[in-house]
Order: C-alpha cells, then structure tokens, then sequence
C-alpha cells in the first residue's frame, strides 16, 4: 500500500518514518528484480531479489519498515521468513528464500520469462543478502517500490 495507507486504525506490520542523520531508504526496483540501500545518496547496498508473482504482485508505493524478527514463520502460508521486515499493512515483507527452485533460476524465469513464478508480494532474498539488508535495517526505514 502506498504511504496513504498508513494511516490506517489496520496498521500492524507498517512502521514509521525514521528522524536523525543521514536517512536510510530501501529501493526495489520491480522491472530489474534489484535490492539497493541507501544512507543518504550514498548507496551502500545492491542484491538480487524475487519480488511478487502475477497472483499476489509486489505494489509500487512508499512504505516503511515496521517488526523485524530474525526468525518467523508465515502463519498465512506455513513457510519460514528467516531476516524478515515487515513493510506493508497487508504483511508483506523482505526475507530470506526458502524455496526449492535455485534462487539464480527462480530470479531469471521471473525476470525473463513469466510473471507466474514469485513470492505472494513479499521481497525474497538470498540466505546471507537477507540477513546483511536485516542487520542495516532500522524500524522506520523508508521502502521505495518502483
């Protein structure tokens, strides 16, 4: 959901923007399947990332990270969510990918191929980016989903 949605009495896995130094913002870019971070302009983080499938697509919008859990498990789809930050009102969130395709594959049949393979909205990442991206990552960080 786009920042106007979080204003919502729903809000539970959104957060609030951050305040102090230079701002970090989080920005995915749906066409590439790319991941960067950034502390002001300076971009200090680039990975590879599946995003949503035709089924339950990633939306564009600004958001803000909200709960972090090192460990999780999806009570909605019974799949763990290792490094996972929740982004939007509606549960999605970037984490770890428990797959059984090869994140490589996975990544380039998305990317080049169909839009039918993917998360359910969330923002997949390999085991050790998931877990650089969590560990940078403050509650309130702005998302940008483009």
């Amino acid at each position: 959901m786009p920042r106007s949605a979080l204003s919502s009495s729903k809000l539970t896995h959104a957060g609030k923007p951050t305040k102090g130094k230079a701002r970090k913002k989080i920005k995915v870019y749906l066409d590439q399947q790319i991941v960067e971070a950034y502390e002001g302009n300076e971009r200090i983080i680039r990975f590879e990332c599946v995003t949503g499938d035709k089924w339950g697509p990633t939306e564009r919008g600004t958001y803000f990270i909200g709960r972090r859990y090192g460990n999780h498990r999806s009570e909605k789809y019974n799949v763990d969510m290792d490094w996972c930050m929740f982004f939007s009102p509606d549960g999605k969130a970037f984490h770890q990918y428990h797959g059984s395709m090869n994140f490589s594959l996975m990544r380039a049949t998305k990317k080049y191929l169909t839009d039918m393979v993917g998360s359910r909205g969330c923002i997949r990442l390999r085991e050790a980016d998931a877990k650089v991206l969590f560990e940078w990552t403050p509650e309130g960080t702005e998302v940008n989903i483009s």
